[in-house]
């Protein structure tokens, strides 16, 4: 019996032994998480600025809240525009339940001078904060989708939509 008994409890102490020096992963409850937000630009201040509306599944629970644009390092030049790594969103579901995304690929688009921007945008982001619910969240989350942006002759904003499917998964204690 005391053949048997050893392995068994050299096991348990290995597992113990994971579970503290990982506590995040030993810990975590991770769920599926999709969302379609309904995205629009805004001209404030002198930018342009991302944000909209906000439909989530996490598991099996649905949220509705709104996206905002928070750090958006800019990335112009030869035809192309868009969003560089670092770029983060501000999900925010009320009562102080927010996570945010931050990019982990650069999201380009081409901008080709003169024309309505028609196409289709994607990204890479990992959850880098969360408050409330979603505090010490992780996970990681595509995003993509179409866009329309059109500027009058006159240089004004005419309409600026996305609208984005996200999928991935969000992690917490």
């Amino acid at each position: 019996m005391r053949g048997r008994l050893f392995p068994a409890m050299r096991a348990a102490v290995v597992a113990a032994a994971l579970m503290v020096a990982m506590p995040g992963w030993a810990q975590q409850n991770c769920q599926d998480l999709r969302a379609i937000w309904l995205g629009e630009l805004t001209f404030v201040d002198g930018e342009f600025h991302w944000g909209g509306r906000v439909v989530a599944v996490i598991g099996e629970e649905v949220l509705v809240g709104t996206v905002s644009e928070i750090i958006v390092p800019w990335r112009t030049g030869h035809g192309v525009v868009g969003m560089d790594r670092g770029t983060q969103y501000l999900y925010d579901f009320g009562g102080g339940n927010t996570f945010t995304l931050e990019l982990q690929s650069t999201g380009v688009f081409p901008s080709p001078p003169g024309k309505t921007l028609f196409g289709y945008y994607r990204d890479v982001s990992r959850i880098v904060d969360g408050k409330g619910r979603f505090s010490n969240a992780s996970g990681i989350v595509a995003q993509s989708g179409p866009y329309l942006v059109s500027i009058t002759d006159t240089g004004e904003l005419a309409v600026a939509v996305y609208t984005a499917e996200l999928h991935g998964k969000i992690c917490m204690p």
